[in-house]
């Protein structure tokens, strides 16, 4: 009957699944059990789901460290939170899912890391989900994706207030239906995703009935690095709903390609002398 779960780390120090990390001696999360857990950890912590845990909660709380390896499961549904986060394995729910502080989304050789709105491995997801999950990259935040291509799945969303970096081997395959939010609020500063390769944001799978990923921009897309050519294949916007900024991208070094089949209105770019810029 307990749901409220805090970090102490009596147990081994670092293991999600042994008990005896926990204030109250048992482990939050657990499939068995009612998903209404509310954990937090605190500073100085450094918690792992291993390969084949999977922890299902209400809400985290996380002012520490958390890793997910490949293999492992993380569902938050309602808002959470957390300050340093390495994402291996799986990410998803309904909630938002915020990046206080830094965040690396990083694929291994043991499987792709994905964030998603349910786990479609279990789950039938052919049909939308009743509201889609969201990732944010809050304000003077990072999140870094590296070392392979990482799943945008089942319509989820990414966020971005702060700045989003891709580098080395990083791309993002967003499926159908999911969208990325460069999206710059009144009072804010300017978020930005900086393209530091030679790859980008590209298709995933093609779904029945969502149209391609969206990608809103009221921020800044920089192509920082990289002599060949990065791609946005998404239906680009230079604009968001919600915000009543222009975006534009910046191409520092190579080209960059975006795809607009259905934009309004004008697409800004600012091209170095040498780098070239399609749409």
């Amino acid at each position: 009957g307990v749901n409220t779960f805090v970090w102490d780390g009596g147990g081994d120090g670092t293991s999600w699944n042994d008990a005896g990390n926990w204030d109250v001696n048992c482990t939050p999360g657990l499939l068995t059990q009612a998903h209404d857990d509310i954990v937090t950890i605190g500073v100085g912590a450094d918690v792992r789901i291993e390969d084949g845990e999977s922890a299902y909660v209400l809400a985290l709380h996380n002012s520490g460290s958390l890793t997910i390896t490949p293999g492992g499961v993380l569902k938050t549904i309602n808002d959470s939170e957390s300050e340093t986060t390495l994402l291996q394995g799986l990410l998803f729910g309904t909630g938002r899912f915020t990046v206080t502080g830094t965040m690396t989304w990083q694929s291994t050789a043991f499987g792709g890391a994905t964030m998603s709105t349910r786990r479609c491995a279990k789950e039938d997801c052919s049909q939308a989900p009743p509201a889609p999950g969201t990732t944010v990259v809050a304000v003077g935040a990072l999140l870094t994706i590296d070392g392979r291509g990482v799943n945008l799945s089942d319509r989820r969303v990414l966020e971005n207030h702060g700045r989003v970096r891709l580098s080395g081997n990083g791309y993002v395959a967003a499926d159908w239906g999911t969208g990325f939010s460069n999206v710059r609020l009144a009072g804010d500063p300017r978020p930005v995703f900086a393209i530091a390769n030679d790859l980008g944001y590209f298709q995933g799978l093609l779904n029945t009935g969502p149209t391609a990923s969206t990608f809103w921009n009221s921020g800044r897309v920089v192509k920082a690095a990289g002599s060949g050519t990065a791609v946005i294949d998404a239906q680009y916007q230079s604009s968001h709903p919600d915000s009543q900024a222009v975006g534009d991208l910046v191409v520092e070094s190579g080209a960059l390609s975006t795809l607009s089949p259905n934009a309004t209105g004008l697409v800004k770019a600012k091209v170095e002398q040498g780098s070239g810029f399609g749409n």
